[in-house]
């Protein structure tokens, strides 16, 4: 019983750090764009690719504030066995869509 509890504190820490690398890389990412003075609306396609961006992070945030409250609780409270992970892995598609068009953007550039 006691490694269980481990096991998902563990699992549970390691989404929060993947959530924190993602949000760090991409806030990075996009304040370059605009110290570098990019024109994110210079044309429809970088208007479309940054608005997505925008889009992802706010509804990762959302999702994650409405949706994994449990998840975040349990950071801070290891008394809890039976943790849903469900949640956890639907904020990390949301977050992984501004990556693809990140990606996509930079192969569409090169």
């Amino acid at each position: 019983m006691k490694n269980n509890k481990i096991v998902n504190y563990l699992i549970n820490l390691s989404f929060f750090g993947y959530f924190l690398i993602l949000i760090t890389e991409r806030t990075i990412s996009i304040s370059l764009s605009f110290i570098n003075n990019v024109n994110i609306f210079s044309s429809f396609f970088n208007g479309a690719v940054y608005i997505s961006i925008f889009a992802s992070i706010l509804g990762f945030l959302v999702y994650l504030i409405l949706k994994c409250r449990k998840n975040i609780e349990f950071l801070f409270k290891t008394n809890n066995e039976n943790v849903d992970f469900k949640n956890l892995i639907i904020a990390s598609g949301i977050l992984l869509i501004s990556g693809m068009i990140m990606l996509f953007a930079a192969s569409a550039f090169a």
